[in-house]
């Protein structure tokens, strides 16, 4: 088993939520807490920066295992 944590939700959160930026508009969710979504990334990778901080990604957990031989009868 594996768990992996990736930084840089900053640019990876924008994505995501220019993504579903149509359908917050369909079900008419306020975006204005957001401002300007042409500027969303610049001012998240400011406030990170400014911060002197990381912003983590969801941790991403992984597992594998190997299926027996089967004998021979």
């Amino acid at each position: 088993m594996r768990t992996d944590l990736l930084l840089g939700a900053e640019e990876w959160m924008v994505d995501v939520l220019r993504s579903l930026h149509p359908e917050f508009l369909r079900f008419d969710l306020p975006l204005d807490s957001l401002g300007d979504f042409n500027t969303l990334s610049e001012r998240l990778k400011a406030e990170v920066a400014a911060s002197k901080s990381a912003t983590p990604l969801p941790s991403l957990v992984s597992a594998w295992s190997r299926k027996p031989a089967q004998a021979l009868s």
